[in-house]
């Protein structure tokens, strides 16, 4: 988790980083690179912890998984039609990404916290 954890962190500055000076061509570039990069970043840990999860069927798991992300990739786009239809500009349309990035690391914090209280499982405790 904190890779997930610090990886977002680094997408909500992207984005604010993206808001500033998103109107210099070259600077944009790197900052839509590290984007796409970023996103590689995240992915890996979430799977693994949702397949590790599910150790009855882990396939199931990585399938149910892959959906997830796509709802999320679909409800990024609404709620960043439903923004500019409020009358956010493109300008300050990252902002937006930068708010969900945000909540994004208060549901992985919580998740994490929600681990470490989790009691051990029987069969973990034995060996």
């Amino acid at each position: 988790m904190p890779t997930v954890i610090g990886t977002l962190l680094l997408m909500a500055v992207l984005f604010v980083g993206f808001m500033q000076f998103g109107a210099i061509a070259s600077v944009a570039i790197g900052i839509v690179f590290l984007w796409g990069l970023l996103i590689f970043v995240v992915v890996p840990p979430l799977q693994i912890r949702v397949v590790e999860a599910a150790s009855e069927g882990p396939n199931l798991a990585a399938t149910l998984n892959q959906g997830a992300f796509n709802v999320g990739n679909a409800s990024g786009a609404w709620i960043g039609g439903v923004a500019l239809s409020a009358g956010v500009s493109y300008a300050h349309l990252p902002l937006v990404g930068a708010v969900l990035a945000l909540l994004a690391v208060t549901v992985a914090v919580l998740s994490q916290a929600l681990d470490r209280r989790a009691p051990v499982p029987l069969q973990a405790a034995a060996e």
